[in-house]
């Protein structure tokens, strides 16, 4: 199945961010159960948290890219408007310290906004028009432009 350069492109941010967060959390693990006031069941609650928004973000990433489905595009894109506010609201508030985590966490928000940007754009919006079916007979290249 052929997909445009943009959705494409969208996966490669994707999975940038994803590999980033996994390893930042385990980074930051320790300072997390910290701010849990971690008892036994908190590191587990805070596994299972975890393991819940990375099936979740595959769940993103396979509706989307995989199955050009709209309605995932645009719970993905309300999620990131409402992380958007947040960030805004937290900074004016005076609430947002700047440290590793909250870094990481603008840094996330910005990959997730060049991923989206990505989806809008044209070739990712014929693509999702046409429930993300080619054009041409799938030969395992793209075809090529035309003149």
């Amino acid at each position: 199945m052929f997909r445009p350069v943009s959705v494409q492109r969208f996966e490669q941010v994707f999975f940038i961010n994803l590999a980033i967060g996994i390893v930042l959390t385990f980074i930051n693990w320790p300072a997390m159960l910290v701010e849990l006031r971690a008892g036994p069941e908190s590191a587990l609650y805070l596994a299972i948290g975890q393991a819940l928004q990375f099936c979740l973000l595959l769940a993103f990433w396979f509706f989307i890219a995989r199955k050009a489905s709209r309605i995932a595009l645009w719970i993905y894109g309300v999620l990131f408007a409402l992380n958007f506010i947040s960030i805004g609201m937290s900074l004016a508030m005076g609430r947002m310290d700047i440290s590793l985590l909250s870094a990481q966490g603008i840094l996330a928000f910005l990959l997730t906004g060049v991923g989206i940007w990505f989806l809008m754009r044209p070739d990712a919006q014929e693509w999702f028009a046409r429930k993300g079916k080619s054009d041409t007979p799938d030969t395992g290249t793209p075809p090529s432009p035309q003149a």
